[in-house]
């Protein structure tokens, strides 16, 4: 787990999905990569809520000072995706976690539902291991490292 210089906090990605070899898949296209992002895999909606709430206490800030992505499939047990994403999206303390929609090829259905609910973005897996190491690098870069999300914001304004 590493931060950056400018900020201390934490970064992680937390995935939720139900088939094991997506989340292998995952987990092995983000080893060796140049910035260390701790990597939390849960297998169903419900205990995805249970793991935002344990990662503040563990890390002793609020709900907001997390430097979470979610990526998430939208077939899930217990909880489904967008069920999912609208609980995150609906919580004061959550609401700012970019949560993006990570799916399997095929016929394109859920990406309105997605958007309606708020997702901040929904990618199709490409074929091919390094097509889909490139996307999660990208993925993992974007919203952890270039994307200034408001808590971060606020507190340059507040300093400067």
């Amino acid at each position: 787990m590493a931060a950056t210089d400018a900020d201390p906090r934490p970064l992680s990605i937390l995935l939720v999905e139900d088939e094991a070899a997506h989340a292998e898949l995952v987990s092995r296209s983000l080893e060796g990569r140049s910035e260390e992002v701790e990597f939390i895999y849960v297998s169903d909606g419900e205990a995805s809520m249970d793991v935002l709430q344990d990662c503040t206490a563990q890390q002793g800030v609020s709900p907001r000072e997390l430097r979470t992505l979610v990526l998430l499939d939208l077939r899930l047990p217990r909880v489904d995706g967008l069920e999912l994403v609208t609980q995150i999206k609906s919580s004061a303390a959550l609401k700012h976690l970019p949560v993006v929609v990570l799916r399997t090829p095929g016929p394109e259905r859920g990406v309105r539902n997605a958007y309606d609910v708020h997702a901040n973005g929904y990618f199709v897996k490409p074929e091919g291991f390094s097509r889909f190491s490139q996307l999660m690098g990208d993925i993992s870069r974007y919203w952890l490292r270039w994307n200034h999300v408001y808590p971060v914001l606020r507190s340059s304004l507040d300093n400067g």
